[in-house]
C-alpha cells in the first residue's frame, strides 16, 4: 500500500504526506513553464466545470506533467490508480484561498454530485491527491473536522480522505503563486474503464494524442 512507503508520513488517520515527492529539477521545470502564463491565460477552453471558483484558476494543458502522472502511478500501484490529468490549479494572493469541500459524496450518491463526473469516478474515489508547484507563502491546507492546518511546499505530495469526514480547503496565499496538480485516487478493481491505467501499453499509445485522446474518456 502507498501509505507503507517509508517516505510517507501519516498526519492523521486518512492524511498522508510525502515531502519532496517531485525532484527539485522537475519543480523548477514546471515553474519555468508557468512563468509564460499571466492570470488572463488561466482559462483553458477545454476545461469546463460548473463551480465558478475554478473559472480562472486552471492552467492550459502542460504535457510535462505526464512525468508527474507516471510518478504518482508508480507510487500508488498496484492497489490504486488515478485518471489522466495535465492541468494545474492556480491560486494567487487575493483569490481568497479555496473553499471548503469534500472530493466525493461516496459510492452510490450520484445525486449529490456538484461537479461534472467526466471519468465516472467521483463516487468511487477513496482519496484526493495533490502535488504542489510554484513559489508561495501561505496557502496552507485546512481540515476543520481534524482541527488541522498543514503547510505544504513545492514538490510535496498530500493524500487525504475523499469523503465529508475529511472536508478540506486552502488558506489565502499571501505571496507568490501556488500551483496544485490535483487528482483522485480509486481502487484499481473499481476502474470504470473510462481510461487506461498507468503502465499499460494502451495508455502509452493513447498519450501520443494527449489533448484529443488521453485527456478524454474512452468511448463506451
Amino acid at each position: 500500500m502507498f501509505y507503507d512507503n517509508p517516505n510517507v508520513q501519516k498526519i492523521h488517520d486518512k492524511i498522508f504526506y510525502y515531502p519532496n515527492f517531485v525532484p527539485k529539477e522537475k519543480v523548477e521545470q514546471i515553474n519555468e513553464i508557468m512563468k509564460d502564463y499571466t492570470r488572463k491565460d488561466l482559462v483553458d477552453p477545454n476545461y469546463t466545470d460548473p463551480i465558478e471558483w475554478y473559472s480562472n484558476k486552471i492552467s492550459p494543458i502542460i504535457p510535462e506533467l505526464l512525468e508527474v502522472w507516471d510518478m504518482i502511478g508508480e507510487f500508488l500501484a498496484p492497489e490504486y490508480l488515478i485518471h489522466p490529468a495535465a492541468h494545474l490549479q492556480c491560486i494567487h494572493p487575493g483569490d481568497g484561498g479555496m473553499f471548503l469541500h469534500c472530493d466525493s459524496p461516496g459510492e452510490g450518491n450520484h445525486e449529490d454530485l456538484t461537479q461534472t463526473d467526466k471519468w465516472s469516478t467521483c463516487c468511487i474515489i477513496h482519496y484526493g491527491l495533490v502535488v504542489y508547484f510554484g513559489d508561495f507563502e501561505g496557502g496552507e491546507n485546512i481540515y476543520p473536522n481534524q482541527e488541522l492546518e498543514f503547510p505544504v511546499r513545492p514538490g510535496d505530495l498530500i493524500v487525504h480522505g475523499a469523503h465529508s469526514d475529511y472536508q478540506h480547503g486552502v488558506k489565502e496565499v499571501t505571496s507568490g503563486a501556488r500551483y496544485a496538480y490535483a487528482n483522485f485516487v480509486l481502487p484499481a478493481e473499481k476502474n470504470p474503464n473510462t481510461f487506461y491505467p498507468y503502465g499499460t501499453k494502451e495508455d502509452l499509445e493513447r498519450r501520443a494524442n494527449l489533448e484529443s485522446l488521453w485527456l478524454k474518456p474512452l468511448e463506451a
